[in-house]
């Protein structure tokens, strides 16, 4: 599940990983120079484990409108 914030709107989305555990999710989103865009990841195993990370993204040009955030996650064997 992703969750994504600014001053202009909120959304969330989810997302199912594919084989090698990657996911990828494209969304429009509404923003403006130097204004910041919050977004937090949460994820769960099949195992019932479960993350939560969150970061900030500032918006630094309206000439790139396209935005990219990776984010690497980990579960432990337990």
């Amino acid at each position: 599940l992703v969750h994504l914030t600014s001053l202009r709107e909120s959304r969330s989305m989810e997302a199912t990983t594919g084989p090698d555990g990657r996911f990828a999710i494209k969304t429009n989103f509404a923003g403006a120079p130097n204004e910041s865009v919050d977004w937090t990841l949460e994820a769960k195993a099949n195992n019932y484990q479960s993350l939560q990370v969150e970061g900030r993204k500032i918006i630094t040009t309206d000439s790139d409108p396209v935005t990219t955030l990776q984010q690497h996650l980990e579960f432990s064997t337990i």
